[in-house]
C-alpha cells in the first residue's frame, strides 16, 4: 500500500486578459525579426512551461534554487543539484498551455541596439519583433495534486516531508491574488511595460480523496466551483515595487512612429494598439535611461548607477547582466478623436549636403493633443533612489526631457501632474524626503529613510 497518499486534488481556471502586449518568441524570424510563438494553426499560446516559471518565480520572490521553501519545491519540483547530491523530483501542479479565447491580434513593434560604450544607437541596428495584442484573453488551467509527503531523493536516500495543505493552499492563493490584481507579468522586456496580465472569471474545485466518481468524470468544462482562495490567502503582501502615477497631457505634440508599407495609407503613423495612440514602455524605458546618464554625469556620479537601476546588458565585454529595477509601463490615451490627429507632409534632407532628397516627399501622423495615465514602479529595496525618479519627472515637466520622435522640431513635451506614489499623493514634505535621501548618495553618506 502507497505511503504517500494523495490527499486533494485542486483544479482551477479562469481567463487571462492581456493589459499590455506579451513577447513570447519563437526563435523564428519568418514575418519579422523575433517572431511570437504559435502552433500548428497559427495561434498564438503561452506555453504551460512558461507561465510554470514566471509563476514559480513570482512565489519565491525571485531567489534562486537553494533558498525556496519545501513548499514551493514540492509544488514547482526539485532541481538536480550535484554538489549537495540532490536528485530532481517532478511537479505536483501542472499548467496546461494557455490557447486564445478570441481573435488575436499580432502586433509589431521596432526596436534599435544601442551601444553601450557611447549610449547611442548602433548604425544599420534597427529591428522588429512580433507582440500579442492587449485585449487578448487567454484560458488559463491548472491542476495541483496534494499529498501526504513531499518525497525526493538525497545522497542515494529517500527522504520524506509532512506537507501541510494549508501552506500549499495559501501558495496557490498568493498566486491567484497576484494575478487577479495586476502583480504578474510574462515573457520578455516585463520591466519595459510587457506582459502585464489579468485573471479574470477564476473558478476552483477541490476533489477530497474518497470521491472516486467526481474524479473520474471530472473535465476543466464542468468544473464545480466549490472553493474560493480567499479562504486560503487574505491578500496581505508587500508589494514588491513602489508605484508612481501620474496624469500626463501632451503639452507640444507627440510623433512615436509606426511605419507603413501599404501605398493606400499614410507612409508613418503614431503608434497604436487598437485604435488608441500609444506611449510604449520601451519609449520610456530608453528616454528616462538616457537622460538619467545625464544627470548622473553633471552630479559627478557614476554610471553604475544607471546601470544598476535601468539594467544593462553587455555581450562584447561579457560583463554579467544587470536586470533593471525600473518598471515603465505602456501609457495608452484615452478618449482619441480624429480631429486629436494631425497631418504633415514632410521632406527628408539629405544630411551631407543639407539639401532636399531627391524623391523623398513623405507624410507622418502625430497626436496633437491627448491625456493618459502615466506609471512607473521602482524595485522597494531601491527606494533610496526614488529621488532619482523624481528628478527625471521634474526634467519631463521643464521640457528638459522630451519623449517620441522629432523632439528636435519641439514635440514630445509632456506635463505630469498629480503623482501619486503607492495610491497617496505626493507633497513637499515626501519630496523633500526621498531628494535628500538621494542627494545623499551625491555626497556618499550613509543615509536611511525613516
Amino acid at each position: 500500500m502507497s505511503t504517500n497518499k494523495v490527499i486533494e486534488r485542486i483544479y482551477i481556471k479562469g481567463d487571462l486578459e492581456v493589459i499590455s502586449p506579451i513577447s513570447i518568441g519563437s526563435g523564428n524570424d519568418k514575418n519579422t525579426d523575433k517572431d511570437v510563438m504559435v502552433d500548428s494553426f497559427g495561434r498564438p499560446y503561452l506555453p504551460g512551461t512558461s507561465l510554470a516559471g514566471v509563476f514559480r518565480s513570482y512565489l519565491a520572490d525571485y531567489t534562486d534554487f537553494s533558498n525556496e521553501s519545501m513548499e514551493i519545491k514540492y509544488l514547482f519540483g526539485h532541481h538536480i543539484d550535484i554538489k549537495n547530491k540532490f536528485d530532481s523530483t517532478i511537479s505536483n501542479i501542472f499548467i496546461s498551455d494557455a490557447y486564445p479565447l478570441n481573435d488575436v491580434d499580432i502586433l509589431v513593434r521596432d526596436g534599435i541596439k544601442i551601444d553601450e560604450r557611447f549610449k547611442s544607437s548602433v548604425s544599420g541596428s534597427k529591428f522588429n519583433y512580433e507582440v500579442v495584442s492587449p485585449n487578448t484573453v487567454f484560458q488559463l488551467r491548472m491542476e495541483v495534486i496534494i499529498r501526504e509527503n513531499f518525497e525526493y531523493f538525497h545522497d542515494g536516500e529517500l527522504k520524506s516531508h509532512k506537507i501541510d495543505p494549508t501552506e500549499i493552499k495559501k501558495l496557490l492563493g498568493k498566486l491567484l491574488y497576484a494575478l487577479e490584481n495586476e502583480k504578474i507579468s510574462i515573457g520578455a522586456k516585463t520591466n519595459r511595460g510587457y506582459g502585464l496580465v489579468k485573471l479574470i472569471n477564476t473558478q476552483i474545485e477541490v476533489i477530497g480523496p474518497n470521491d472516486y466518481e467526481r474524479f473520474i468524470e471530472f473535465d476543466f468544462s464542468n468544473l464545480i466551483n466549490n472553493s474560493s482562495y480567499h479562504d486560503w490567502y487574505k491578500g496581505e503582501d508587500t508589494l514588491s515595487y513602489i508605484d508612481i502615477t501620474a496624469d500626463l497631457a501632451i503639452e507640444s505634440s507627440l510623433m512615436i512612429r509606426s511605419y507603413s508599407f501599404d501605398p493606400e495609407q499614410l507612409d508613418q503613423i503614431m503608434i497604436r494598439v487598437g485604435d488608441k495612440p500609444v506611449i510604449p514602455g520601451t519609449s520610456w524605458g530608453g528616454a528616462l535611461r538616457n537622460h538619467a546618464l545625464k544627470l548622473v554625469r553633471k552630479l559627478g556620479l557614476s554610471e553604475w548607477i544607471v546601470d544598476h537601476l535601468f539594467g544593462n546588458i553587455d555581450i562584447n565585454n561579457n560583463e554579467e547582466t544587470i536586470y533593471s529595477r525600473v518598471r515603465t509601463y505602456e501609457t495608452y490615451f484615452e478618449s482619441i478623436n480624429k480631429e486629436d490627429y494631425h497631418i504633415m507632409r514632410r521632406t527628408k534632407i539629405n544630411r551631407v549636403s543639407g539639401s532636399a532628397a531627391n524623391r523623398a516627399l513623405f507624410d507622418e501622423e502625430y497626436l496633437a493633443r491627448g491625456t493618459a495615465k502615466f506609471r512607473l514602479g521602482l524595485e522597494r529595496s531601491k527606494e533610496k533612489y526614488l529621488g532619482l525618479l523624481l528628478l527625471l519627472i521634474d526634467e519631463i515637466n521643464n521640457g528638459f526631457l522630451p519623449i517620441g520622435g522629432e523632439t528636435s522640431i519641439g514635440r514630445g513635451l509632456v506635463k505630469l501632474s498629480n503623482i501619486m506614489i503607492d495610491g497617496q499623493s505626493l507633497t513637499d514634505k515626501d519630496k523633500e524626503k526621498y531628494l535628500d535621501a538621494f542627494i545623499s548618495i551625491v555626497k556618499g553618506v550613509n543615509y536611511e529613510l525613516n
